[in-house]
């Protein structure tokens, strides 16, 4: 570009999109397109190279604070939301089957 030009408003208005161009630079031109399966396929090769893919691993992770990794024997413990989320549902089971049962005893 051109370096002893003035930059004023009415220049960049005439320039308008003319500069701005929308073509693919040359290093992008080869470049793969994703599809669907493609991802499918990359998220299975990365879950089956997962070292937790036990049920029970992953509900400890879900439910459990991260291992420590400074001290490997410490205890994880449990996560603030699970036991909101469990004390929620406890509660809302008691109550239906607090209803439910007094509803058959009238």
């Amino acid at each position: 570009m051109e370096k002893d030009v003035e930059i004023t408003a009415a220049r960049v208005l005439s320039m308008g999109q003319s500069t701005i161009g929308f073509e693919i630079p040359p290093e992008f031109d080869g470049m793969d397109t994703v599809c669907a399966t493609r991802i499918v396929q990359a998220f299975r090769v990365r879950f089956s190279k997962s070292c937790d893919a036990g049920v029970c691993q992953r509900l400890s992770n879900a439910l459990l604070e991260p291992a420590n990794p400074f001290a490997a024997r410490s205890r994880r413990h449990v996560r603030q939301e699970a036991i909101i989320l469990g004390t929620l549902v406890l509660a809302a089971l008691g109550l239906a089957v607090y209803f439910n049962l007094s509803a058959v005893v009238r």
